[in-house]
């Protein structure tokens, strides 16, 4: 099994994914399940149902020191599955997306990610990624911030922000948007209003 796994179907993107990725295959072995690059589709993969999709992509990440997180588009605040599920699975991400990935991130100064964008020529990449597969100290570097003490605290507050949005409605949340934006002007028009989405919503800041 190569170190690394590329799930990928999406070969046409603003990120010039594909393009990257055989270049860095030129150095470095991938395991590739999809339809770009080599095309070794997994046909567990190939299911409709999210949630057992979801399920299956985790379970295969798990088997793997690194998978490739590449998001679609590199704008700010643009980060998906692609990094969370590695994550979530013990891999580490090779991330490259958004510019402001660290205030996504459990971990500080990038130390649970390789940042792609850190890194000046791809063989770069290649020759840490071939460093860290074959020293197992080095590699248990990227997984020390799964300490509880070492998860960044605004981390910890996004993730329980995001558990009691599943429980409001979609107007709840844009409310809180709102009130967090302009500091409550608008929602106090709403409240006196008598708007029927006055719930109790916590703020991220």
């Amino acid at each position: 099994r190569s170190p690394i796994l590329w799930i990928n179907s999406n070969c046409d993107t603003p990120s010039n994914r594909t393009a990257y990725m055989l270049e860095l295959m030129r150095y470095v072995s991938v395991d590739v399940r999809g339809k770009c690059g080599n095309p070794l589709w997994n046909e567990s993969l190939a299911i409709t149902d999210p949630k057992q999709l979801a399920t299956e992509k985790l379970n295969l990440v798990k088997q793997y020191l690194f998978t490739v997180a590449i998001e679609n588009s590199l704008e700010y605040d643009y980060v998906t599955e692609k990094l969370w599920q590695p994550l979530a699975a013990g891999s580490v991400p090779l991330y490259l997306g958004a510019p402001n990935v660290d205030e996504w991130l459990p971990c500080y100064n990038y130390s649970c990610i390789i940042h792609l964008r850190n890194f000046t020529s791809i063989k770069d990449v290649a020759n840490l990624i071939n460093r860290l597969a074959n020293n197992k100290t080095l590699y248990a570097e990227y997984h020390q911030w799964r300490n509880e003490e070492n998860v960044r605290s605004s981390f910890i507050k996004m993730i329980n922000y995001f558990q009691e949005a599943n429980q409001h409605s979609i107007e709840c949340l844009l409310c809180d948007m709102v009130y967090r934006h302009d500091h409550g002007r608008i929602r106090r028009k709403l409240l006196a209003a008598k708007n029927p989405f006055n719930d109790t919503f916590p703020s991220l800041i």
